[in-house]
């Protein structure tokens, strides 16, 4: 039974109604909990913060390289390149994991308005 008398067509001109039970059921299907954007923001910081220390540990490991190789009485040019990509790879790590966090806040606060 159509809540609208004309009822709804879709393009090919057929009638489309929805009951009342099945509108009700529409909009409770959209009801989310106000808790849901906070798990997904910490289940996002808890990947991003695991991705973090995957991408940062070569550079944890060039770190340790360089001061072995210091020890070692390696060139010093060989070591600077060595130290500037430990800092690169450190700071775009950090970099990325920051703007990571950022969007992901924007969006948690987006589905909490919604």
């Amino acid at each position: 039974m159509c809540t609208s008398p004309a009822g709804f067509f879709n393009p090919k001109g057929e009638r489309i109604c929805k009951t009342k039970k099945q509108n009700q059921s529409n909009s409770q299907q959209h009801k989310k909990s106000i808790w849901t954007p906070v798990v997904h923001f910490a289940a996002h910081t808890f990947v991003g913060s695991l991705l973090f220390v995957i991408v940062g540990a070569p550079a944890v490991g060039l770190s340790m390289l360089v001061h072995a190789l210091e020890a070692a009485h390696l060139d010093g040019f060989t070591l600077e390149v060595l130290a500037f990509l430990e800092h690169a790879i450190l700071l775009a790590d950090a970099g990325l994991f920051l703007t990571y966090l950022v969007v992901t806040a924007i969006k948690s606060v987006k589905e909490m308005w919604k």
